[in-house]
């Protein structure tokens, strides 16, 4: 279980070294920034994702490494088996880049790219903003 409390102004490091909070069994820490998701559209089936990420460096962003950027799902089209669109999580930097440019050489083609939002939905009663436990 988590408590979180939003201040405008807080010695962070103050609160951390707080022995009373210890006593008590609380741990301060910071918010956890979720990185950008991104949807890549038709990427050739031939293209394996976990070369991927070294595929979309080396052919489109020089200046970002491959660890920024994960493989996160790949969806199977039903239609044209041999495409697919696979979800990356990429830092801020590498969002920037990738969206100024709109598309993504991998193989032999470009691929569109656009950011995939996450959407939480209760699969029990279909409301959105929790899931079902």
């Amino acid at each position: 279980m988590a408590v979180r409390v939003v201040a405008e102004t807080v010695d962070l490091d103050k609160l951390k070294d707080s022995q009373e909070l210890k006593d008590v069994g609380l741990t301060i820490g910071n918010k956890l920034q979720l990185r950008p998701r991104l949807l890549i559209r038709n990427v050739p089936s031939n293209i394996e994702p976990k070369n991927l990420t070294d595929e979309i460096c080396n052919r489109n962003l020089n200046s970002i490494p491959a660890d920024e950027i994960k493989t996160i799902f790949v969806y199977l089209q039903i239609r044209d088996r041999s495409n697919r669109n696979i979800v990356i999580e990429v830092s801020p930097a590498a969002r920037n880049q990738i969206m100024s440019r709109s598309r993504l050489y991998i193989g032999y083609g470009s691929c569109r790219v656009e950011d995939h939002i996450r959407i939480l939905r209760c699969y029990k009663c279909v409301k959105h903003g929790h899931t079902a436990k």
